[in-house]
């Protein structure tokens, strides 16, 4: 298989997985607005499971894309954008100030993920 072609499936790949993972997780995202340390312990769960996912991700099929380094950043960000688009068009936060904290955790585990 050429590498465009590949690329693609993979693409595809992170993209639908990230869509699973917000789809099965939407119901814990109201407990990052809750005071005290859940927030944290959830927001911190969220990081867990998008940064396991990108490192996950990108040592399995980057390793097949030899010869192109920012793939697992591409894969990272592509496994993050359902989350964000989705979080947007739902409204499922009160406070923008709590999107804005998912949306940096997300993105940063995953690229961290992807990173490493």
């Amino acid at each position: 298989m050429n590498k465009p072609a590949r690329a693609f499936a993979y693409g595809n790949l992170s993209f639908f997985t990230g869509a699973v993972v917000y789809v099965f997780t939407q119901g814990v995202i109201p407990f990052t607005e809750e005071p005290g340390t859940l927030a944290t312990v959830v927001l911190i769960g969220f990081m867990l499971v998008y940064g396991n996912l990108a490192f996950v991700m990108s040592r399995r099929f980057a390793r097949k894309m030899a010869g192109i380094e920012w793939f697992p950043f591409f894969m990272a960000g592509v496994l993050v954008l359902p989350a964000l688009f989705l979080a947007f068009i739902t409204e499922i936060f009160r406070s923008d100030e709590a999107r804005y904290f998912y949306y940096a955790a997300i993105v940063v585990a995953a690229f961290l993920g992807s990173h490493l």
